[in-house]
């Protein structure tokens, strides 16, 4: 995957050449084919999908532990690695899951969409199968009549996707972008550079949220904790996505407890039951809901006249009640006010000026 600072498609580069060296390494003898082997593990694993594992197994006991099996001379049926893309679209209403044409989304319900909203996504839960979480939030996006573009791209480095997928021709087709990948817009845990994510952001000039499932908790566990998000996951999910200008964290799915148990995280109270394994996704529906209409209001917001649109300007005020409204040290708040207001008039904005001269009283 692409380092911070490097072009986003440093990592489909990388790519590129790990399919490519195995293919030249088949011609060369000895340990050689140790490296071929190697590089063979990683495509196996990138791919993570049940095929792309299974496959892997059996490479590896077919080349290093073929002793172990009851008829050493047996062949294992072993398939190549099953190839992905590298950045695509996934839906769940698709024949193939994902694809890396965005016409092979569904087409939106007839009467035409309220709006757009770009979705982000793991590739690795794509390829898993395991994308319960996002079915979740993507169907209640739709019940609200939006059309929805949900996007992914390999490693943790989104910006290969938006640039594919939200942007057409150079025109920004999105009214909103929500993340659900639980990272930064261009890194992980690891590494962030939220210098490329605000430049991103800024290029598409639309709402960007960021939501994200529980990870290092059950459902369960979280529903009925007063503390919430783990320390861990307040980091990682909400304080390092906020650096790069995602506003309005929220949980929005994660792994279910144990079978039988009930979530108190709301009122749905979901019980989960032993067919439901640990490992699978799902999404909360009412935390999903609520996330589909705070996403519905910020884009009637954006597609609406300017000067039809209701803005609050809280202002500097403590301790209060002892005559310091606007009194910010070092600032001058209602100089800097009456300039945002020159600023939105002039910018299509229905703003009452007051007069220069009385603009402090």
């Amino acid at each position: 995957k692409p380092q911070a600072g490097q072009d986003a498609s440093a990592g489909a580069k990388q790519m590129k050449m790990l399919r490519r060296l195995p293919q030249i390494l088949r011609f060369v003898p000895g340990t050689a084919q140790d490296l071929r082997a190697y590089f063979l593990t990683l495509q196996y694993w990138l791919g993570g999908s049940q095929e792309n594992i299974h496959n892997l197994v059996l490479y590896l006991v077919d080349r290093y532990a073929k002793q172990a099996l009851p008829d050493k001379s047996a062949a294992l049926k072993v398939s190549s690695p099953a190839e992905y893309p590298e950045v695509g679209v996934y839906h769940p209403r698709m024949a193939s899951r994902f694809a890396a044409d965005a016409g092979a989304l569904p087409k939106p319900a007839a009467g035409g969409a309220t709006g757009t909203v770009g979705v982000l996504l793991l590739r690795s839960y794509l390829l898993s199968n395991n994308a319960g979480h996002y079915d979740g939030v993507i169907a209640a996006l739709e019940s609200r009549g939006l059309r929805v573009i949900p996007a992914f791209a390999a490693g943790l480095d989104s910006r290969p996707a938006i640039e594919a997928f939200f942007v057409k021709d150079g025109h920004v087709v999105v009214d909103a972008v929500v993340s659900l990948t639980g990272f930064s817009l261009v890194g992980g845990p690891a590494y962030n550079d939220s210098k490329a994510a605000a430049d991103v952001l800024a290029q598409l000039d639309v709402p960007y949220l960021a939501a994200n499932p529980v990870e290092f908790q059950t459902l369960d566990q979280w529903g009925g904790s007063d503390r919430g998000l783990l320390p861990v996951e307040s980091t990682i999910m909400v304080a390092i996505p906020e650096l790069d200008g995602a506003t309005g964290p929220m949980v929005f799915g994660g792994r279910p407890g144990a079978a039988g148990v009930t979530c108190t995280g709301c009122h749905h109270a979901c019980t989960f039951k032993a067919t439901d394994t640990a490992q699978d996704m799902h999404s909360c529906p009412e935390r999903a809901l609520m996330l589909a209409a705070r996403i519905t209001k910020l884009v009637a917001l954006r597609r609406s006249e300017r000067a039809a649109r209701k803005v609050a300007i809280v202002i500097f005020n403590f301790p209060p009640n002892a005559g310091n409204i606007g009194t910010a040290a070092y600032l001058s708040v209602f100089e800097s006010m009456f300039h945002t207001l020159v600023a939105m008039k002039a910018q299509g904005y229905s703003v009452d000026l007051p007069d220069r001269d009385r603009k402090s009283t």
